[in-house]
């Protein structure tokens, strides 16, 4: 009997119809079991009459006011006019004592009733923010695991199916913009966009404050990838908030669930790394796969201990040569950053320092940097050895406030003109804050310090704002250099890029230089200065020098 009660009572609280006719056939049984306890007792004037509160209450559990209001009445009109004082003298109530009783009794059942669906919705709002998100009103990350989880025990549920998290890498700045409910307007949208043109799916999920997830049944062979183009496509369409158009840059990251005893937590963190690989290699959307995911692990792993390695001097500096195109006389190096690793050996930069840009790590790492370039070019003048040499900034760098200040510090301290300390900052990094870019720069170029562009013409910068930059050096991206032989286009726009650059009186430095037929073209076009294996790889300092000395 009690799991019965319990079951019914989990059933209603939760807002799931029960069984009404078994209760009220109990509650009604309770009633009259109480009258005949009562009558059989020896009638109203004993304390047996008290028991009447059983049902009662339990009406209010299960039917809430009305509940208890009907069955404080029918409680009172069953101890009401027909239930004498006394069983053995017979002696009856007077009328105002049964209808006082029996106004108690509702009273009692209000008083319950009342209580109970206050609580009753309380715990439904409770259970219903559990499993859904406050603001978008969409299924939420429980209600994704739940999702899972069933189908993890549905055999009928053909496999493989996916799931996909969505997200967005301008979400920050369109946040920053208009606020954060933009995003739950953008959430809303894309809930729409996602029920009109997935065609089947398991449910869709607003998982977190800023991404979404659908769990998309098995598209069959060969399609998974027309599912996704076509999602995207639907995604990219412009949002509307407060009659604006707003642009979203949408990726997906994508895994196949073919192994139904994968934890929750394993497949939605392969779905979520694939998301981050698409995100940071601008793609559309990416399908996870497992060497994604260990190097991943690796690269969490070198960054977690990046901060030691800078603590204990397990980075070096290489340096690669800057030579002038026609003489071939070294005019500077560029300082760039290994790591020693005293288990893995020698890590080069491509494996942590994308991943601690993304990172406030690349703060100290860059302070490292400039140190110890900085150091070497003080024991360079002593040795009558005196390139300027060239340092990497980043988009973090930039934004730290007092940067400028650290820099001007560290020259003064070993006793560097600014002339020989060359700063590069990409496109990418400038058009992030382009205000905030020009006026550091401006302050540190009108110090002597030499400000170059890398990676110029990926396509990011303006020409309004390539005007306004301090800068005195341009440098062609290596991915234009490499492919100059056989791509006519990449050729009209390297020299394009550096006839504009002539234009505004800067140098043009052409990085990737790997073979001779690449030299002759940079030369007819006009370029000032070469670096790349052609010339030389990025060198240890006792091989700089010897370098230096046969140019």
């Amino acid at each position: 009997m009690k799991n019965v009660f319990v079951n019914l009572a989990e059933r209603y609280i939760y807002n799931e119809k029960p069984a009404i006719l078994p209760l009220v056939v109990i509650i009604t049984g309770m009633i009259i079991g109480v009258c005949f306890l009562v009558y059989y007792t020896g009638g109203i004037k004993y304390v047996y009459s008290h028991s009447m509160y059983i049902p009662i209450i339990v009406s209010s559990l299960f039917f809430g006011i009305k509940g208890g209001v009907i069955a404080g009445l029918a409680g009172g009109l069953v101890l009401g006019p027909y239930m004498p004082i006394d069983v053995i003298t017979g002696e009856m109530q007077q009328t105002i004592n049964w209808i006082y009783r029996a106004g108690f009794f509702t009273l009692i059942g209000i008083i319950t009733g009342t209580s109970m669906d206050s609580l009753r919705n309380r715990i439904r709002e409770i259970n219903w923010l559990m499993h859904n998100n406050r603001y978008t009103e969409l299924p939420n990350e429980e209600s994704l695991n739940q999702a899972l989880e069933r189908l993890a025990r549905d055999d009928q549920v053909k496999c493989p199916y996916y799931l996909l998290s969505i997200g967005s890498s301008n979400i920050s700045s369109v946040k920053n913009t208009f606020g954060f409910s933009v995003v739950h307007v953008v959430i809303q949208q894309m809930n729409q966009r996602l029920n009109e043109c997935i065609l089947f799916n398991h449910g869709i999920f607003n998982h977190s404050d800023e991404k979404m997830a659908v769990i998309l049944g098995d598209p069959g062979e060969s399609e998974i990838d027309e599912h996704l183009n076509r999602i995207v496509h639907a995604l990219e369409l412009p949002y509307e908030y407060e009659n604006i158009p707003i642009h979203m840059d949408m990726h997906i990251g994508c895994v196949a669930i073919t192994d139904r005893s994968l934890s929750n937590y394993t497949v939605g963190r392969q779905a979520e790394t694939a998301l981050n690989h698409a995100i940071d290699n601008k793609l559309s959307y990416c399908i996870y796969r497992p060497e994604e995911d260990k190097t991943s692990r690796e690269n969490v792993g070198l960054l977690g201990s990046l901060r030691n390695a800078i603590d204990t001097d397990q980075l070096v500096l290489y340096y690669q040569p800057k030579v002038d195109i026609h003489s071939r006389k070294l005019l500077g190096v560029e300082a760039l950053v290994r790591w020693q690793h005293p288990t893995r050996g020698m890590i080069p930069p491509v494996r942590f320092i994308p991943q601690a840009e993304q990172t406030n790590l690349i703060n100290p790492l860059t302070m490292w940097v400039l140190e110890k370039a900085l150091s070497r070019i003080s024991m360079w003048d002593q040795q009558q050895f005196m390139p300027a040499v060239a340092v990497n900034i980043s988009t973090r760098n930039i934004n730290v406030p007092g940067f400028e200040d650290a820099v001007f510090r560290l020259l003064d301290e070993y006793h560097i003109v600014p002339e020989r300390l060359e700063l590069e900052v990409t496109e990418s990094a400038l058009m992030q804050d382009p205000v905030n870019a020009i006026r550091l720069l401006t302050e540190l170029a009108e110090s002597n310090i030499i400000i170059s562009i890398d990676d110029f013409g990926t396509g990011y910068s303006s020409l309004e704002y390539l005007c306004k930059l301090p800068a005195s050096i341009v440098k062609i991206d290596q991915y234009f250099i490499r492919n100059l032989v056989n791509d006519s286009a990449v050729r009209n726009i390297i020299k394009s890029a550096t006839d504009l650059a002539h234009s505004l009186n800067m140098t043009v430095v052409a990085e990737g230089v790997e073979d001779e037929a690449v030299l002759d073209f940079l030369v007819d076009i006009g370029c000032d200065i070469v670096q790349g294996y052609h010339i030389s790889r990025p060198i240890p300092e006792d091989e700089l020098l010897t370098f230096a000395r046969a140019n």
